[in-house]
């Protein structure tokens, strides 16, 4: 059944495919051998409403009675349909998912996940404060429903293919996310207690559409590359950082919000839904020369 308390204990010291589990509720797995290869488990066989594999690695084991390292890489094949969480894994891999909670403790430092059917949705819990997170969503159909939500405190950086609506969650601690991929993400949200930090090029923030419903902090966007319109990004409670020199032109940049220029004067402001009193702040701080053009703006407030 699903409400009760089933659980299910699988020591290992090599790779293994589950048979049919269902409906255990908790499925502790204990892994354990030398270093060198990581483990490879066949979770495909593994189904229920409100269970989770909880996978546990040795970081320390022993050879001959010598003490050695211990493998902390896991691969997970089949395709997961149940929540995981990690202890001591350093890099989890997952071939497959469905709709699916990943939470790694402090030491997971890389994590990539593949889904291969469309509308998915993927959560992911990290402690460690710098993460390499690589998700590959399927948009065959067409869909635009295969979401991503990220929960940590500290660095990410995300690499994130066909993912359609990315939720950016800070907690504990202040969350800076340097976004890359495919698509990138069409529809940001950022969420929880903390000021988030999002980098992407001017490809990804030209087609985003950033939602901000975080109840402390700032929410801030640092620009890479090229030319790229605003609109999207809507009046950030933060800045918008255009200090890299190959940032040449914002446009669609909507009344109040706050550039940090960081000493890059070749660059050129459009606002966006003109009206008659349309205001930026320009931290101008290290400019030795004059910023290329700014229209539509009625005030122009200059800081640094």
């Amino acid at each position: 059944t699903t409400d009760d308390s089933d659980t299910l204990t699988v020591d290992a010291t090599d790779n293994f495919t589950f048979g049919t589990v269902t409906n255990v509720e908790t499925i502790n797995v204990d892994l354990e051998k030398v270093n060198g290869v990581p483990f490879s488990i066949g979770v495909g066989g593994v189904t229920g409403t409100g269970s989770t594999i909880n996978i546990t690695t040795e970081a320390a084991t022993t050879l001959g009675g010598a003490p050695i390292s211990g493998e902390t890489e896991v691969g997970l094949t089949g395709t997961l349909a149940v929540d995981v969480a990690t202890t001591d894994v350093t890099a989890l891999t997952v071939a497959d998912t469905n709709d699916v909670t990943i939470t790694g403790d402090a030491l997971l430092q890389e994590v990539s996940v593949t889904s291969a059917t469309a509308n998915d949705s993927v959560s992911l819990n990290l402690a460690n404060t710098d993460t390499d997170v690589t998700v590959e969503m399927n948009d065959a159909l067409g869909t635009t429903a295969n979401s991503l939500t990220v929960t940590a405190g500290g660095s990410v950086t995300l690499e994130a293919n066909d993912v359609d609506v990315l939720t950016l969650t800070g907690t504990g601690a202040a969350l800076s996310v340097a976004l890359s991929g495919e698509n990138d993400a069409a529809a940001v949200n950022v969420t929880g207690d903390q000021s988030v930090t999002i980098t992407a090029d001017n490809d990804a923030l030209g087609g985003m559409t950033l939602s901000d419903s975080s109840t402390s902090g700032t929410t801030s966007v640092v620009a890479t590359g090229g030319a790229f319109s605003a609109a999207g990004l809507g009046v950030l409670s933060g800045t918008l950082n255009v200090s890299d020199a190959a940032v040449t032109g914002v446009t669609g940049l909507l009344s109040g919000n706050t550039v940090n220029m960081g000493g890059n004067a070749a660059i050129s402001f459009v606002v966006g839904n003109d009206s008659a009193a349309d205001e930026i702040t320009i931290n101008a701080d290290g400019i030795t020369g004059v910023v290329d053009d700014v229209s539509g703006f009625e005030t122009i407030n200059l800081t640094g």
